[in-house]
């Protein structure tokens, strides 16, 4: 990894609190959006590159089916071990920068769990080129996780 990149992931950590703070504003604003999206249902916002609309996901990522009696199991495992994996990185000093990025998948995971529960899909909105839905749960999710990579990567090269 490049010295900047290094650099860059470094000054992110260093502030966790604002990291906390960026989680939970990302959890509340993907609520509020997927409310608002429901609310707007039948009323898309937006062109033919992005636009702002209901997608119901039944299925799991890029809307693979996944039959309930399936789905739920793998995803109480998954939440499991993230809630391990941050038990574990808290007790670690060497890893515990890395905690707020798990706090962000979490969050991320928490949002769409609780449409999967509540309206039995997960809620996207986000719709890009008419082909892909996603939503900022989603977005919580890839980027904790790539955040994430990077910065063990680098923990570990030190």
């Amino acid at each position: 990894m490049s010295e900047t990149a290094t650099s860059t992931i470094d000054k992110i950590l260093a502030r966790p609190r604002l990291i906390y703070a960026a989680a939970v504003g990302l959890f509340l604003a993907d609520r509020a959006l997927k409310r608002l999206v429901i609310e707007l249902t039948g009323h898309p916002y937006g062109g033919r590159l992005v636009s702002f609309e209901l997608f119901l996901n039944r299925g799991i990522a890029f809307s693979l089916p996944l039959p309930a009696a399936i789905f739920w199991p793998l995803a109480a495992l998954a939440f499991t071990v993230l809630v391990g994996m941050s038990f574990l990185i808290w007790r670690d000093l060497r890893y515990r920068r890395l905690l707020p990025l798990l706090i962000i998948i979490l969050l991320g995971a928490v949002s769409n769990l609780w449409d999967r529960l509540v309206v039995g899909a997960t809620v996207d909105y986000l719709i890009f080129f008419r082909l892909s839905a996603i939503n900022l749960a989603d977005i919580m999710i890839i980027g904790g996780l790539l955040f994430l990579l990077l910065g063990a990567r680098d923990k570990n090269k030190r």
